[in-house]
C-alpha cells in the first residue's frame, strides 16, 4: 500500500483478449499482472459456508478477486477457468459500455495493491476512442471491491498502439542514453507506424513524434481471434477432436501444443503445419496497412506490437523492403508498460509541482 502523502499512478489495459495492470511504477520492480479477459458469474446461494470469507472482499486466491456489478458477482483474474467463463467475448466498441468491461476493470483494481490511485492511464483500440469520455467517467471516482474502497482520482485515455510506441522509446533511451528524455527518441524519427494486432482488432497508428496522422491510421476487425478460430478448425480436423481456440492461444504463447498428453512443436511439426494459415491472416493485416500508408515513402520505420507480432516480422520485411521493421521489446505487454511510463511521468511532474508549491 502507498502512504497517504505519496502520489500513486497506474496503467490498466482492458483488451478483448487480455487485461493487464501495472502500478508502483517508481519502485525498482513495479507491480505487474495480466490475465485473460474472462469473467465467471457467481451465484452466492450455491456457496458453502467455507466460502463466506470471499463475500467480505477476500480474493478466491492470490490471483483472482470477486467484484460486484449491477447486482451480480463475478470472479476475475488469472485463475479464472476458460470452461467456467461466461459467454462469448464482446468484440465491438460497445464492449466498454458492458457489464463485462466494468467487471474486468474492477478486477484490475482489486488485483493491484493501492487503495488510492491519483493518476490512471488506460488504453482503447483506435476505433473505440470515441468512447474515451465514457471510459474516463466510468473509471474515475470511488469503487467498492469487497471490503476495499479504491479511489481513482484522475484518468487519461490513449490509443493502445501509443503505449507500445512509448515503451519502445523508453527501452531505446535506456540502452542508448538513459539520461536523455524519451521525447528525444520520439522526435528523432520523422514518421513511424505502430502495428498492433489485438484479440479483436488490428490497429495501424502512424505518428510524427506523438502526433497522429489520421489519414494514415485506422483499425479493422481482423484481430487475432480470427487466426485462432481458423487454426482451431484445422487442428480439430487433424486430430478428430475439439482443439479449442483457447488451447491454440496457449500454444501461441508457449510454442507447444498439448493434445492427448503429447507435446507438439507449434506452429509446425511432423503432424501438422498451421504456419500458412497464420501467415494468410497476417497478410490480411498487411494489406490493410498498405491501404492506409500506401508505399509509405514518408514513413521511416514500422514498430510491431501485440502477442502475434513475431509472425509479422518477416512478412513485413518483404512487404516493405526499404523500411526498418522493429519488433518492440516485450511486444505482448508493451502497450500497458508504455502507459505505465506515461503514468510514472505524470506522477513525477505532479510531485515536482507539489514540492515547488510547498512553503520553504
Amino acid at each position: 500500500m502507498s502512504s497517504k502523502n505519496e502520489l500513486t499512478s497506474a496503467a490498466i489495459d482492458i483488451g478483448f483478449g487480455t487485461c493487464a495492470v501495472t502500478t508502483n511504477l517508481h519502485h525498482r520492480v513495479p507491480f505487474y499482472i495480466d490475465y485473460p479477459s474472462r469473467i465467471v458469474r457467481i451465484n452466492k446461494l450455491d456457496h458453502s459456508s467455507t466460502d463466506a470469507a470471499m463475500w467480505k472482499g477476500k480474493s478466491t486466491s492470490e490471483a483472482s478477486v470477486i467484484v460486484h456489478v449491477n447486482g451480480t458477482d463475478y470472479e476475475v483474474g488469472p485463475n479464472v477457468s476458460s470452461q467456467a467463463a461466461d459467454g462469448v467475448r464482446a468484440l465491438h466498441s460497445d464492449f466498454v459500455s458492458s457489464e463485462r468491461y466494468l467487471a474486468l476493470y474492477k478486477g484490475a483494481l482489486g488485483l493491484q495493491p493501492n487503495d488510492c490511485l491519483d493518476f490512471l492511464v488506460v488504453g482503447l483500440p483506435l476505433d473505440a476512442l470515441i468512447k474515451a469520455k465514457e471510459v474516463r467517467d466510468l473509471m474515475s471516482g470511488v469503487h467498492f471491491i469487497g471490503s476495499r474502497k479504491i479511489n481513482v482520482k484522475h484518468v487519461k485515455v490513449f490509443a493502445q498502439p501509443l503505449g507500445a510506441l512509448l515503451w519502445h522509446a523508453k527501452k531505446t533511451a535506456d540502452k542508448e542514453n538513459p539520461r536523455e528524455d524519451i521525447m528525444h527518441f520520439l522526435n528523432g524519427v520523422p514518421k513511424r507506424a505502430v502495428l498492433d494486432q489485438g484479440y479483436g482488432t488490428f490497429d495501424c497508428l502512424t505518428v510524427s513524434g506523438l502526433l497522429p496522422d489520421k489519414p494514415q491510421s485506422g483499425a479493422a476487425q481482423i484481430g487475432h481471434n480470427k487466426t485462432l478460430a481458423a487454426v482451431s478448425l484445422h487442428l480439430t480436423n487433424s486430430f478428430n477432436a475439439n482443439v479449442s481456440a483457447e488451447h491454440v492461444d496457449q500454444a501461441f504463447r508457449t510454442g507447444e501444443l498439448h493434445v492427448f498428453g503429447r507435446s507438439y512443436s507449434f506452429p509446425t511439426c511432423e503432424s501438422f503445419d498451421v504456419l500458412p494459415i497464420i501467415r494468410a491472416h497476417v497478410n490480411d493485416c498487411i494489406e490493410f496497412t498498405k491501404n492506409k500508408v500506401g508505399s509509405a515513402v514518408d514513413i521511416a520505420e514500422f514498430l510491431l506490437a501485440g502477442g502475434p507480432a513475431p509472425y509479422f516480422l518477416e512478412p513485413m520485411k518483404k512487404a516493405f523492403p526499404h523500411h526498418r521493421i522493429i519488433l518492440v521489446e516485450d511486444h505482448a505487454s508493451a502497450v500497458v508498460r508504455g502507459f505505465g511510463e506515461i503514468a510514472r511521468q505524470w506522477r513525477s511532474s505532479q510531485n515536482a509541482e507539489r514540492t515547488h508549491d510547498e512553503p520553504a
